[in-house]
């Protein structure tokens, strides 16, 4: 394997901040209006730093029910990519990758908000309306939202 087209990569997740949590749940939030009505945002933003191999990747979930936002959760993780430079360049505030590993982070970023928010939840109408499931690459491809150091 030459390792100039595929670098070793590794990857450690070394912090995890929950951002903000509101939770607004009225009277008439209901089963019925859940179930019909129902829809969960995901949004993300990413800061590399290539000069101390660091990552910190933002993602957020928003519960929206007819028109009123009744939960909203964001948490920062940061990564740390051993040899980043070599994965990942920055050139006019875009990302490059050289391997592809914005997906798994992403991946792992949205598995951990899930969690975090299934404890959140707890005791509320909402702890039956988990995070889904999401395709990671659909998100990308609806344009990455990235900020640069």
């Amino acid at each position: 394997m030459n390792t100039e087209t595929n670098p070793k990569i590794e990857i450690h997740l070394i912090h995890i901040e929950e951002k903000s949590f509101k939770l607004d749940l009225s009277e008439d939030t209901n089963s019925a209006c859940l179930k019909e009505n129902l829809k969960i945002n995901i949004g993300y933003s990413i800061s590399p730093d290539i000069t101390n191999n660091t990552i910190v990747l933002e993602v957020a979930a928003k519960y929206v029910c007819i028109n009123n936002t009744i939960l909203d959760y964001t948490a920062s993780l940061t990564f740390r990519l051993e040899n980043m430079s070599s994965i990942i360049e920055i050139s006019d505030n875009k990302i490059i990758e050289k391997a592809t590993i914005i997906p798994t982070l992403l991946n792992v970023a949205i598995g951990t908000l899930r969690g975090m928010l299934a404890i959140k939840t707890v005791g509320t109408i909402l702890k039956d309306y988990p995070i889904p499931l999401i395709n990671v690459n659909s998100i990308l491809k609806n344009g990455m939202n990235q900020k640069t150091n």
